[in-house]
C-alpha cells in the first residue's frame, strides 16, 4: 500500500511505474504532482483513495486496470487535460466529485456493470463528453448520486440500464444535448428532484419507471421537446410541488395511474398541447392543477364509479373540455334518476322518462346539442350542468321543474328564448 499524502506535491514525478504486490493508493497520495503525464496501474492494485490524484494536472490518459473496485472521491478531480478514461469489469465505487471538470473527457462514456455507486457530481461539469453515455446497471442495485452528470451538455445519447434503482437530485440537470427517447428503467424507485431539469434535446417519448411512488418538483422542467402521450404509473400517489413537468409543451395527452392521491397545482405548469387526459383512479385528487391544462384540453376521461366526484373537483378548472366516463358508449349516463352524463351526438336532445335530475356539468360544454326536451319526470337542475353550451338556442322547461342550480346555463351565449314553467321556486 501506499500512505495517504505519501508523495503530496512532488512536482517533478513525470511517470509512475507500480509494482505488482501494490493493493491500494491512499488519500491524497499523489496530489499536486503536477508534471504526471500519464499512470498505468498495476493489475493488484483494488483501491485508490480520496484526492489521490487531486491537481495532477498533466495527466492525459488513464487505463483503469482489471482488479481496480473503488476510486475515491475527487480522486482525478479538474483534471482539464484528461482525454480518456476507461473502466474496468470489476469496478464497483466511483466516489463524489472523482472526474469532476475534467473538461476535455470526450467521446462516449461506458459505466460497467459491477458499479453499484456512482457518487455526488462524480462526472459534473465534464463539458466535453460529446457521445453516448451507457449507465448498465447492477443486478443488486447501482445508483446515481445527486449531480452525477450536472451541465454534462455534449452528451448526445443515453442509456439507463435494469438495475438502477435511483437517480439522486440534478443528476441530469442541463443536460441538454442529449436526443431520443427517455427510457427510466421499471427497477428505479426513486427519482430527486430536478433530476432532468433542462433536459430540452429529448425530443421523443418519455417512459416512467412503473416502480416509482413520488415524482418530485422539477423533475423534468422545461424538457420541452418530449412528445406523445405521458403515462404516470399506476404506483405513482403523488406528483410534487413546483412545475415537475413545467413547460413540456409538446405532450399532447396524459394518463394518471391508479394510485395517485395528490398532484401539486403547477406540476404541469406550461403544458399547453395536452388535449387528452385519462384518470384511472378512484381517489379523485384537488382539481386545480388542471387549470394548468386547460389551454388546449379537450376531453377528460374518469371511472364511472367516480364520475360525480371528478366533476365536483374538475368542473370549474378545465375550461372548455368535456368530462367524460371512460370506456362508456351510450348517449346517457343515468344512476337512480340522476342523469350524470350525455355523451351523444348533440342536435336536438330529450331527457330520457325516469331521469329526476339533471346532474352536476351532466353537459357542461357540449357545444354541439341546439334544444333540449325534458321530460315531465325532472325536478331539478344542478351546478354547470349545461354550462358552455354555446349553441343551445331555446330552453322549454318541463311543469314539475322546480330548481335550477348556479351556473347551470352559463356561457350559453346562444340562447334566444326561455320559458319558465309555473312550477319553478328557485334558480
Amino acid at each position: 500500500s501506499i500512505g495517504n499524502n505519501a508523495f503530496y506535491g512532488c512536482t517533478g514525478l513525470t511517470t509512475l511505474i507500480f509494482n505488482t504486490g501494490l493493493t491500494s493508493i491512499g488519500n491524497n497520495a499523489f496530489q499536486n504532482c503536477t508534471g504526471l503525464e500519464a499512470v498505468e496501474f498495476n493489475e493488484g492494485l483494488t483501491s485508490i483513495g480520496g484526492y489521490a490524484f487531486y491537481g495532477c494536472t498533466g495527466l492525459t490518459e488513464l487505463t483503469m486496470n482489471a482488479e481496480l473496485t473503488t476510486i475515491g472521491e475527487y480522486a482525478f478531480y479538474d483534471l482539464q487535460k484528461l482525454e480518456t478514461v476507461n473502466f474496468n469489469e470489476k469496478l464497483e465505487t466511483i466516489g463524489a466529485a472523482a472526474f469532476s471538470g475534467c473538461t476535455r473527457l470526450t467521446g462516449d462514456l461506458v459505466i460497467p456493470e459491477s458499479v453499484t455507486s456512482i457518487g455526488n457530481s462524480a462526472f459534473s461539469g465534464c463539458t466535453g463528453l460529446d457521445g453516448k453515455l451507457t449507465i448498465e446497471g447492477n443486478a443488486e442495485s447501482t445508483t446515481i448520486g445527486s449531480s452525477a452528470f450536472y451541465d454534462c451538455n455534449k452528451i448526445t445519447a443515453l442509456e439507463l440500464g435494469d438495475g438502477i434503482t435511483s437517480i439522486g437530485n440534478s443528476a441530469f440537470y442541463n443536460c441538454y444535448g442529449i436526443k431520443g427517447d427517455l427510457i427510466i428503467p421499471d427497477t428505479v424507485t426513486g427519482l430527486g428532484q430536478s433530476a432532468f431539469y433542462n433536459c430540452y434535446g429529448f425530443d421523443g417519448t418519455l417512459k416512467l419507471s412503473e416502480n416509482l411512488t413520488t415524482i418530485p418538483s422539477y423533475a423534468f422542467y422545461n424538457c420541452n421537446n418530449i412528445t406523445g402521450e405521458l403515462v404516470i404509473p399506476d404506483n405513482v400517489a403523488r406528483i410534487g410541488s413546483y412545475e415537475v413537468f413545467g413547460n413540456c409543451n409538446k405532450i399532447t395527452s396524459i394518463v394518471f395511474g391508479e394510485g395517485l392521491t395528490s398532484v401539486y397545482s403547477d406540476s404541469f405548469y406550461g403544458c399547453t398541447a395536452v388535449k387528452e387526459v385519462t384518470f384511472k383512479g378512484l381517489n379523485v385528487p384537488n382539481g386545480y392543477f388542471m387549470s394548468c391544462l386547460n389551454t388546449s384540453l379537450e376531453t377528460v376521461y374518469v371511472p364511472a364509479e367516480k364520475y360525480s366526484e371528478y366533476v365536483t373537483a374538475f368542473a370549474s378548472y378545465v375550461g372548455n373540455a368535456k368530462i367524460q366516463i371512460a370506456g362508456s358508449d351510450e348517449d346517457f349516463t343515468v344512476t337512480d334518476g340522476v342523469l350524470l352524463l350525455y355523451s351523444g351526438a348533440g342536435g336536438s336532445v330529450t331527457i330520457p322518462a325516469g331521469v329526476e335530475k339533471i346532474g352536476q356539468s351532466a353537459f357542461q360544454n357540449c357545444t354541439t346539442i341546439t334544444s333540449v326536451t325534458f321530460n315531465e319526470e325532472l325536478v331539478s337542475i344542478d351546478t354547470y350542468a349545461f354550462s358552455g353550451c354555446t349553441n343551445l338556442e331555446e330552453i322549454k322547461f318541463n311543469e314539475g321543474l322546480s330548481s335550477i342550480g348556479n351556473n347551470a346555463f352559463y356561457g350559453c351565449t346562444g340562447l334566444t328564448t326561455l320559458i319558465f314553467n309555473t312550477g319553478l321556486t328557485s334558480i
